[in-house]
């Protein structure tokens, strides 16, 4: 193991082998699976009670005890109408039956029902994008400790310690016979390598943004329905304002018409102050129940407020769907954005400059 990874960093300082691999790799996708067509995207949420995923039509319990098939066969008995459910991997693998349900809800997934729902869940949303890039295998630990010696940011770490790892399983089955390998053979294992994370990185790329494009959807669907309902709620308020505009116009009108017209002063002077104290009554009563100042456009912005979630519900608003909608998207482009951002040329010529720096190989075992 240690002689193979001298040999690759040495081996790494050809950029001109990396960067015609590299080119190559950007233009080939091979032997990857096609991205699924998603019905819907969603997020694993996870509290007391246990881990659930929230569906158009059912909220699925996924407890992380257990295996797949004691799972799917509460879900049977829970809803009948589900004749099959199939789980698979974020790279679209199937999950046996005796899969440990930890095993499943340690990463992105998708589930199938009844052959026809397609759905994508997302797990930890909030996490770096880095969480799956530095799962290593065991023998990419050494890889990974060696970049970080050398003074690798996380990204670069992640990339080069996948790309060193995959080209070491190359050459070792390439080896097994032979304990060398030419400078041919192993321009064709780099390439190969590389070809082989440029498809699992288009075919990434692809899946994202068909996630994103299904999230986006809907979204777009969830704002309208919240616009629709906020229009709502501002024309009732207005009506409101507008009655309480009307009565206290009333008010004064009245208060002239007694005064000049059916009565005296000295009549509607004790009801003007009694209408008065009313009124104060009811500002203060106002400020101290909102602490808002008494206005027509504090009397709307309550009325609005109140009715808000009566509203929402007959519109079918979901407040805390739209909020996960965003953060499900703003994962899925921070993913997006590295795996575009993860170009082993760009972080070789990087770390090592435009040109073959070859001569400082001695420097850099040197420093190892």
């Amino acid at each position: 193991m240690g002689h193979n990874l001298s040999l690759f960093i040495s081996k790494l300082m050809l950029l001109r082998h990396l960067r015609n691999a590299a080119r190559l790799g950007r233009h080939f996708c091979v032997g990857r699976p096609a991205a699924p067509d998603i019905n819907d995207v969603v997020m694993l949420i996870s509290d007391e009670e246990g881990s659930f995923i929230n569906l158009s039509d059912r909220t699925l319990p996924l407890p992380n005890q257990g295996t797949l098939f004691h799972v799917k066969s509460a879900l049977h008995k829970a809803y009948p109408d589900l004749r099959t459910i199939r789980v698979y991997s974020d790279s679209l693998v199937e999950y046996s039956d005796s899969t440990p349900m930890a095993a499943v809800l340690n990463d992105d997934f998708y589930l199938r029902l009844n052959d026809n729902e397609m759905y994508s869940v997302l797990l930890a949303v909030n996490a770096s994008v880095f969480y799956d890039m530095q799962r290593y295998n065991l023998d990419e630990i050494p890889l990974n400790q060696v970049c970080r010696k050398l003074g690798q940011s996380s990204m670069d770490t992640a990339v080069i310690t996948k790309f060193l790892a995959k080209s070491l399983r190359y050459v070792e089955s390439a080896t097994a016979n032979e304990n060398t390998v030419t400078r041919d053979e192993l321009r064709y294992l780099l390439e190969k390598a590389m070809m082989s994370i440029a498809s699992e990185r288009r075919s990434g790329s692809e899946v994202l943004l068909k996630k994103k494009e299904v999230l986006t959807k809907k979204l777009a669907l969830l704002l309208e329905n919240k616009t629709e309902a906020d229009r709502i709620l501002a024309a009732k308020g207005r009506r409101k304002v507008k009655l309480l505009a009307t009565a206290m116009f009333i008010q004064m009108a009245l208060v002239q018409y007694g005064t000049y017209v059916a009565f005296s002063w000295d009549i509607m002077e004790p009801l003007t102050c009694l209408l008065g104290i009313f009124d104060l009554f009811v500002a203060y009563s106002f400020w101290l129940w909102t602490d808002m100042p008494y206005s027509l456009e504090a009397v709307q912005q309550r009325f609005i407020e109140r009715n808000r979630t009566r509203v929402y519900r007959r519109q079918r608003v979901e407040t805390e769907e739209i909020l996960q909608c965003r953060e499900m998207l703003d994962y899925l482009e921070r993913k997006r954005l590295f795996l575009h951002a993860a170009d082993l040329e760009d972080i070789v010529a990087k770390i090592y400059g435009p040109t073959d720096r070859a001569h400082l190989l001695p420097e850099i075992k040197g420093s190892q």
